[in-house]
């Protein structure tokens, strides 16, 4: 089971090095399970290490209902963000090293302090936080077409692409958190709304269960990670050509240019 497991992590690395999608993990393999999936993801990861990518943070997927009812879910999931995949605030970025792109408005979190669970709460997320900041996530699966299963996209990293952090830096005691609006355009025209409480109620709660949940593999969320804490509106299908910006209330904005 295991060297099967470290292939398909393979299969998905080649993925994306060669930018070009494969068929879903769960066609050739039906019984795998989510706890596959993360020992799956856990060579991706181990792999982008190697070739000397740095962890930069680590993101929050399947945050609404409705995408954990798709999927089959009844938690959320994680992945991890690296160095390699970060592009800076309203810069261009060429499209074609992309597979099939989709953009998630997010807010992000820029740990002080190391946040280690079981057992943690909001306020100690709040008071290990340094700052907020609005965020993309640029979700970009290898699976072809998109045709995952839970399983398809947890082992491929949580199907993370590249982020994009805004210029605003906001202590966490100055933003209602659940009740931040986003304004989300594509080419200069609005596209979507949402709202901090789209994010599990609360997109602190997001982080919440990622710390605690990482404690149950002894792991821990380290000072200075970025964490993203799931989409406020839905992931925003993109082209070549699109510039897309998100304005959130209270937190500034963030932006991109596909080119």
């Amino acid at each position: 089971m295991a060297e099967r497991l470290k292939e398909m992590a393979k299969t998905l690395s080649r993925a994306e090095i060669e930018c070009q999608p494969i068929d879903a993990l769960t066609d050739t393999y039906p019984d795998l399970t989510v706890a596959d999936a993360y020992a799956i993801q856990k060579e991706v990861v181990g792999r982008k290490l190697k070739q000397g990518r740095r962890v930069r943070g680590k993101k929050v997927g399947f945050t609404s209902p409705a995408v954990q009812q798709m999927l089959g879910l009844d938690e959320p999931g994680y992945g991890y963000l690296f160095d390699s995949g970060e592009v800076g605030n309203d810069e261009e970025f060429t499209f074609d090293r992309l597979l099939q792109p989709k953009v998630e408005a997010e807010i992000g979190f820029v740990l002080k302090n190391r946040l280690r669970g079981p057992g943690l709460t909001i306020p100690d997320i709040l008071a290990a936080t340094d700052y907020l900041v609005p965020a993309f996530e640029i979700l970009d699966s290898r699976i072809l077409d998109w045709k995952i299963k839970a399983a398809d996209t947890i082992a491929d990293n949580a199907s993370h692409g590249l982020f994009v952090i805004g210029d605003t830096r906001l202590p966490v005691n100055k933003i209602d958190l659940p009740r931040v609006e986003m304004n989300l355009e594509k080419n200069g025209e609005d596209v979507a709304t949402g709202t901090g409480n789209a994010v599990l109620g609360n997109p602190a709660l997001s982080v919440v269960w990622l710390a605690n949940k990482l404690s149950e593999l002894g792991l821990a969320l380290e000072a200075g990670e970025v964490i993203l804490s799931g989409s406020l509106a839905t992931p925003l299908l993109v082209s070549k050509g699109d510039a897309v910006r998100a304005t959130f209330g209270g937190l500034g904005s963030v932006a991109i240019r596909f080119v």
